[in-house]
């Protein structure tokens, strides 16, 4: 028993100098699209996180200066 299964004509290929980009909506396009910004909730985290780090640490330094200072009076 044969089947019969018909092929898909294949895709054309961009040649030189074309213009049209290779996916439907490439990330940055002016056509914005949710999945795009899937990594900004972790960017937005990790720099929160980083800035509460560096805060934190210069806050001990600046404490940790003063208490040396009053000792060596």
């Amino acid at each position: 028993m044969a089947s019969a299964t018909t092929v898909a004509d294949p895709t054309p290929t961009p040649t030189l100098g074309s213009t049209e980009s290779p996916t439907v909506n490439p990330p940055g396009a002016g056509d914005t699209d949710p999945s795009d910004y899937q990594g900004a909730t972790w960017v937005v985290g990790a720099i929160v996180v980083v800035v509460v780090l560096v805060a934190a640490g210069t806050v001990l330094v600046v404490r940790s200066r003063r208490k040396d200072e009053t000792l060596n009076r």
